[in-house]
């Protein structure tokens, strides 16, 4: 059976929550276990003291959990006001949050509409959206009809994929000119015709020029 010194040395590094467990715990605990707590619950600050801490460890893990999930309502709603029409400001007036303080919800809503601006710029069909895609769409046909008929020269059939291929080297050249995604319907259509358009270009030109 273990001191009380010796148990002493062996809870010093136990957590709060131990210690308060073991010292409430007579049925489960011999009388020196149950001493050995109490004597460090003391040199800690006493009972009370330690049952704040707990609380306090308590409430912290309580944020951790409440703050991705207030961060994500922020989101939700700044897309929504956002979608109304209204203004940074107008935004920023209207959003409140319970658990993070207002430099951070003001922080978490410049984040959310700095997103959805760059969200709305990728989408909008501009010049350079009309121009990049005219451009290389072209190239991306040339290319990929050059493509398709040196593979089925090589290889005499029509490699797997490459459908999927020739949409991505069409992405990738309009992509480096307007710098906007797939989100961008006037590219996507464009990639996911040019491609088709180059793959029945190089079957033509394979059985009738070649």
């Amino acid at each position: 059976m273990f001191t009380k010194e010796e148990l002493i040395e062996k809870y010093k590094d136990f957590s709060t929550e131990k210690l308060v467990k073991i010292a409430s715990s007579s049925e489960s605990y011999t009388a020196e276990a149950i001493e050995a707590a109490n004597e460090l619950i003391d040199q800690k600050g006493g009972r009370e003291a330690l049952q704040a801490e707990i609380e306090e460890n308590k409430k912290a893990e309580k944020l951790k959990i409440l703050i991705p999930n207030e961060t994500k309502s922020i989101f939700r709603k700044v897309k929504e006001l956002y979608k109304s029409g209204l203004s940074e400001e107008e935004i920023q007036n209207q959003i409140n949050a319970e658990v993070l303080g207002i430099e951070k919800t003001k922080e978490i809503v410049t984040v959310a509409i700095s997103r959805l601006n760059r969200k709305r710029e990728n989408q909008r069909i501009t010049n350079k959206t009309i121009g990049g895609c005219v451009i290389g769409g072209l190239a991306g046909f040339l290319l990929n009809t050059f493509l398709f008929c040196n593979g089925f020269q090589t290889f005499n059939k029509v490699p797997n994929l490459i459908y999927g291929a020739f949409v991505l080297i069409n992405y990738a050249i309009i992509y480096l000119i307007t710098r906007q995604s797939f989100k961008n319907v006037l590219i996507l259509i464009v990639c996911l015709s040019m491609a088709a358009a180059s793959m029945i270009a190089g079957i033509f030109v394979w059985r009738y020029i070649f």
